[in-house]
C-alpha cells in the first residue's frame, strides 16, 4: 500500500502527466490510468479521514429513520450487512455506504 505521506506528490505527478497526455483515441487507456492516478490519492486520503473521524467507543445504533429505508431499498438490515462485508472483502480495501439524493436511495460500494 502506498504511504499517506506521498499521495501528494503523486497526485502532484499524475495532475502534472495529465496535463500534456493524449486526449484522443489512441491515448484513451494511458490517460485512463493517469485519470485513476491522480483519483486514487484524493479518495484515499478521504476515505481514511472518514474513516478515522467516525470511529466511535462503544457500538452506535443505526439511527430510527435509517432501518426502514435501507428495508425498503435494500432488504433486512442483515442481508445488507452481509452484502455489504462481501464487498469490502472482495475490495480488500474499503467499502462505503452512501446516500444518494438523485435516485433518493441508499448505495454501497467499494474501492480498488
Amino acid at each position: 500500500m502506498r504511504s499517506m505521506f506521498a499521495q501528494p506528490k503523486l497526485l502532484k505527478a499524475a495532475e502534472q502527466a495529465l496535463a500534456s497526455a493524449s486526449r484522443g483515441v489512441s491515448g484513451a487507456a494511458s490517460y485512463a490510468e493517469l485519470d485513476e492516478n491522480r483519483s486514487l490519492p484524493r479518495t484515499t486520503r478521504l476515505l481514511h479521514e472518514l474513516y478515522f473521524r467516525n470511529l466511535a467507543v462503544e457500538k452506535v445504533d443505526l439511527p430510527r429513520y435509517l432501518r426502514p429505508h435501507m428495508r425498503e431499498h435494500m432488504g433486512s438490515f442483515e442481508s445488507w450487512a452481509a452484502d455489504f462485508t462481501a464487498c469490502a472483502m472482495a475490495a480488500k480495501k474499503w467499502a462505503a455506504l452512501v446516500y444518494d439524493p438523485t435516485t433518493t436511495a441508499a448505495q454501497h460500494g467499494h474501492g480498488r
